[in-house]
């Protein structure tokens, strides 16, 4: 009959679409986009509304990027939220960058999780998010 039944009960994808619709949400704001899988899971789940991602490490957004070109009501930006403008140093992570921060790495992390060591760092834009949407 051309109908598929799929539980979505339980699934972060089922709650996250009947949360949205059912606040009417129609603009997502993705902080920390890394290379977008958060945008693509909304979409997937049925989110219709605008998207904005914002990634300050350059080898996630290229493919953030690259990503989002598809998909009209999703928006990029090269930039770090934070409490202040100006530029910053960040540790990008081998993870890809998953695990980028601007704080060093403690002991107990390298300990626990050595994939997400640091390889290497950037100076990013970081800019405040009323400025970062004022500019939309």
């Amino acid at each position: 009959m051309g109908i598929e039944l799929v539980r979505t009960d339980g699934q972060p994808s089922g709650r996250r679409i009947r949360l949205t619709t059912h606040n009417r949400i129609q603009t997502t704001i993705d902080v920390g986009a890394n290379t977008g899988d958060f945008a693509e899971e909304l979409r997937l789940s049925g989110f219709p509304g605008r998207i904005i991602s914002f990634e300050p490490t350059s080898e996630a957004f290229k493919v953030l990027a690259a990503r989002s070109k598809r998909d009209p009501l999703w928006s990029v930006h090269q930039a770090a939220i934070g409490e202040t403008t100006g530029e910053m140093r960040i540790n990008v992570a081998a993870n890809e960058a998953r695990s980028s921060s601007f704080l060093p790495m403690l002991d107990l992390h390298q300990k626990f999780a050595p994939t997400s060591l640091y390889v290497s760092s950037e100076i990013v834009s970081m800019k405040t998010l009323g400025e970062a949407l004022g500019n939309l």
